[in-house]
């Protein structure tokens, strides 16, 4: 009988390429599986998961969403306030005209001394001042301004009768403006025409009226004062 070849038994090797191939290829068909696995989910749900894990635009307030300016083309910083206009009126509109200042716009005052000698003149202060309202107009001169003295009812002395400088003293006031002039009483009566050498003003109490007319506006401010 002849003799067959016997047959070869694998080495220790071989054996080794053999259990290395075969986990290979377990983990290729365990791969293949998973990938087929997320490409149904992705057919079940539309692509929202890659949608949601990838925005494709910032949120609303984003630091680096910087406006832009249609004008320049430039980016415009949120940060800097906008310049503040160099005009109140629209450009080639007109201003209203001021017109005479209403007692809710300008107030009048009166200062003068609380005491005085006789015979020698009563100094006075006359103020205006004007609040947050617009531009109006006073005149602080003796032609529409009268400074009046009276005593117990009775008047003493006007100037009205004896003018003072300057007749017309037209003023153009602002919002939150003042203004002083000096205004005097000789300390004599008065008569129409003011004629010299009439009376002096005897001791007692006194009251000054300022009153400032324009138009239908008037202005008024007083004062008590004595004489002794």
């Amino acid at each position: 009988m002849p003799n067959l070849p016997r047959p070869t038994r694998a080495t220790a090797a071989a054996y080794r390429r053999r259990r290395l191939v075969a986990l290979i290829l377990g983990l290729l068909v365990l791969g293949a599986a998973a990938w087929g696995v997320t490409a149904l989910v992705g057919l079940f749900t539309g692509g929202d998961a890659e949608a949601t894990a990838t925005p494709t635009s910032s949120p609303a307030g984003d630091a680096t969403d910087v406006p832009t300016d249609a004008g320049t083309g430039g980016a415009t910083d949120p940060t800097t306030a906008p310049e503040p206009s160099p005009t109140e009126y629209p450009l080639g509109a007109t201003p209203p005209t001021p017109t005479a200042c209403t007692p809710e716009q300008a107030q009048l005052t009166l200062t003068v001394p609380a005491t005085n000698a006789v015979g020698a003149g009563v100094a006075m202060v006359l103020g205006v001042s004007t609040g947050s309202g617009p531009d109006c107009l006073v005149d602080l001169g003796s032609g529409a301004t009268v400074l009046e003295i009276s005593s117990g009812g009775v008047p003493v002395w006007s100037s009205a009768q004896c003018p003072f400088a300057p007749t017309s003293r037209g003023l153009l006031l602002p919002a939150d403006s003042k203004d002083f002039q000096d205004l005097s009483w000789p300390g004599v009566l008065s008569q129409e025409g003011c004629p010299g050498g009439t009376p002096v003003a005897q001791a007692g109490t006194y009251l000054a009226v300022v009153t400032q007319t324009s138009g239908d506006q008037v202005l008024r401010a007083e004062a008590t004062f004595v004489l002794q």
